[in-house]
């Protein structure tokens, strides 16, 4: 069993009246909104291909997800964070299970029976199968399932142990065999999309050539800044014909645009004064408490509701305790003293000799399936049995990880080389003792057998630590400032007016409706589920998150898609505009240009200074003190020596330039080496750009933030 575990009336009438008129009700809601009872959008988490997902379908995924997760863990409940990602796991998979089944039927690509087969217990078993047959802690093949003179997985012996699994191990390998499965598909799919991606000879030429060729340029520039604005005025014609020539620089994502203020309840000199006078009353209870009893009162009085048994190092304490700790009685108690925005009392409630280092072995019992209740029932029963004397047998017999073959050893290691459980029980423990111990991988039964003569006095500090926060009056005080001025200021011309006449800090955040984050608001996911349920320009209730009270103004609604015209108006305009400067400036150097036949001619004529890039190239599309000029350069490459160019419009502004000489690639006779790099770098691109142009191409749009 030792193998198999390491893988597994009157009051009637008065109801009806009721509920009848809650019927109808509801009924009167349905056929106003029109989606209740009729497919409503609002239910769904997201959309694929233009079909929207259903919350209750996509919830079951994500329940049953949590119950596995759970019962792996051995916990009865897991925390927010790992639900999130939980959440966002389900959503990726649906996602993209959706979109690629679409393409592999598209495509016609199967994975057989046979071939599954043979990826699971043929030969060449598919890496998802080694790494199931893996030790995590050692990286290596688990020794059960291991060829002992090459180390690797022996099929063999895999095949064997499926002819024997119980249910649970059952259902854990149907799900691996689904990974599998999957995992091929997408590897057609990619392996066929890369063999399209030939690099041919001339374009490893092309290639090289732009790469290596470079030239001597001299240029003279006007920037755009030198015609004023008033000079270069825009019709709205000239805005709509920029923005049509130019849409896709103008493609955004579903996101909305806050603009809000943060009304900050800060603690009164009276609230601090009331929180001092609370833990001063705490030390002379804190003083009497037993040593028993210390670290429960800790967890009782508190903020953080934590009692930490770590042991510390001279120079690790808080400066303010840290050489009374060292230095005082069991027992004292130090404070209270002000730190990191709180009150605390400190109390030394034990201290030891610490050795630098010990040498232990230990049997190794992991949890099969997340089941701790089996796993703890075997090493409690071999922790009955277990002596000096057969511990190195039962280890080699029984323990689940690299060191059994060692009978367990260990070897000489140092403080806080293993996980903090491991090693307090052997850095504080007794020589030659076994003892029980709990671990993110299991039971462990440990005998420390030596420990290092050298070491250090350490200490266990007990500290009671009062936040010091707003009190109520501080909070409502705040509330009502907020309250009023969300109330005064409900649109959003009186809120920006009401801003600017009162000197507020305004924030601006853009979020999309995924997100769970504002820098500086504590889980403001409130404030961003309503900011996709309000219309532009619509001002919020006050919300309340920690100690800030927050009112919020949507300024702007994104959607998927080109960004209409009148949100992206500023920077059409500022291009516009440069385009008419531009056609200005070409005109002074066209003017200028006439009857000059170098640049230096024509410098002097327009009064600018002549500057130069001694090593320009096509590849980089770089001018040397200016910055990114692809125009200019593109221009540079095809000139002649000495030849003057034709006006360019460029970023920085209008350029004219003159190639002094062209420095040549090196020819090279072999271009194989080029080619496999530029055709290695458009496949690791592939393995980046596909899915991301097929979700483009499905019309993902992702609803889960107004849900969880």
């Amino acid at each position: 069993m030792s193998t198999l575990n390491k893988i597994r009336s009157q009051a009637g009438l008065l109801v009806i009246v009721i509920g009848g008129a809650l019927f109808i009700f509801i009924l009167q809601s349905a056929f106003e909104s029109g989606k209740y009872f009729f497919g409503n959008s609002d239910r769904n988490v997201g959309e694929l291909f233009g079909k929207g997902i259903p919350y209750d379908e996509f919830n079951n995924q994500v329940e049953e997800a949590i119950a596995i997760q759970e019962k792996n863990s051995g916990k009865t409940t897991i925390n927010d964070q790992d639900r999130t990602k939980i959440v966002q796991d389900t959503w990726q998979k649906i996602t993209n299970e959706t979109i690629m089944t679409k393409e592999y039927k598209a495509l016609g690509i199967t994975v057989s029976d046979d071939e599954l087969y043979s990826l699971m217990l043929g030969k060449n078993p598919h890496p998802y199968v080694v790494q199931y047959f893996t030790d995590h802690q050692t990286g290596r093949i688990i020794q059960t399932f291991a060829d002992p003179k090459t180390g690797q997985l022996n099929p063999d012996i895999v095949l064997k142990y499926t002819q024997q699994m119980n249910a649970d191990q059952d259902a854990q390998w149907a799900l691996l065999e689904d990974e599998v499965r999957k995992a091929r598909y997408y590897e057609k799919y990619i392996d066929l999309i890369k063999a399209a991606m030939i690099v041919t000879t001339s374009q490893a030429k092309m290639d090289y050539v732009a790469q290596k060729t470079t030239f001597d340029l001299n240029y003279i520039m006007k920037r755009y800044a030198a015609v004023s604005d008033s000079s270069a005025k825009v019709s709205d014609s000239d805005l709509k014909n920029y923005y049509n020539a130019h849409l896709n620089d103008y493609k955004q994502e579903r996101s909305r645009k806050l603009n809000y203020i943060a009304y900050e309840a800060i603690p009164s000199t009276a609230d601090t004064a009331d929180i001092k006078s609370d833990i001063t009353t705490i030390e002379k209870d804190f003083k009497k408490s037993k040593p028993a009893d210390d670290s429960s009162f800790v967890i009782a009085e508190s903020d953080g509701r934590i009692f930490d048994n770590t042991y510390h190092k001279k120079g690790t304490l808080s400066p303010i305790i840290d050489s009374t700790m060292f230095s005082a009685e069991i027992g004292t108690v130090v404070g209270p003293y002000e730190e990191n925005g709180s009150f605390n009392l400190a109390k030394l409630i034990d201290d030891k000799f610490v050795p630098d280092s010990v040498k232990a072995r230990h049997i190794l019992i992991r949890p099969v399936n997340g089941d701790l209740a089996k796993a703890k029932a075997k090493a409690d029963s071999l922790k009955a049995i277990l002596t000096d004397a057969n511990f190195d047998e039962m280890a080699k017999a029984n323990s689940e990880d690299g060191s059994a073959s060692k009978g367990g050893d260990l070897g000489w290691f140092k403080r806080g080389q293993m996980v903090p459980e491991f090693d307090a029980a052997c850095f504080f423990g007794k020589t030659g003792d076994i003892v029980e111990v709990q671990t993110k991988f299991g039971f462990h039964l440990i005998q420390l057998e030596e420990k290092s003569e050298s070491g250090q006095k350490e200490v266990e500090v007990a500290i009671v630590s009062k936040q010091i926060i707003p009190g109520k009056q501080t909070l409502s005080d705040a509330y009502t400032k907020a309250s009023k001025f969300s109330g005064q200021n409900n649109k959003a011309d009186l809120f920006q007016k009401a801003v600017d006449a009162n000197h507020l800090s305004q924030r601006i955040a853009d979020v999309k409706e995924s997100d769970d984050n504002i820098p500086g608001l504590d889980n403001p996911k409130e404030l961003i589920r309503w900011a996709y349920q309000a219309k532009q320009g619509d001002v919020s209730q006050t919300f309340q998150f920690g100690n800030k009270f927050v009112v919020a103004l949507l300024s702007q609604i994104k959607e998927n898609g080109i960004a209409p015209l009148d949100q992206v108006k500023d920077a059409v305009t500022h291009y516009a505009m440069q385009d008419k400067k531009a056609e200005i400036l070409k005109k002074e150097m066209n003017d200028a240009m006439a009857g000059t036949s170098n640049l230096q001619a024509l410098a002097a004529k327009t009064g600018l200074q002549t500057a130069s890039d001694k090593n320009a190239s096509f590849g980089t599309n770089v001018l040397q003190g200016i910055g990114p000029e692809g125009s200019v350069i593109g221009v540079a490459s095809v000139l002649k020596a000495n030849q003057l160019s034709k006006p360019i419009q460029g970023q920085a502004g209008v350029f004219v330039i003159s190639v002094d000489s062209i420095h040549p690639a090196t020819p090279i006779t072999d271009y194989k080496a080029l080619q496999m790099q530029l055709q290695q770098s458009l496949s690791n691109q592939a393995d980046y750009d596909v899915f991301g142009a097929l979700k483009t191409n499905a019309n993902v749009v992702d609803h889960i933030g107004k849900f969880y």
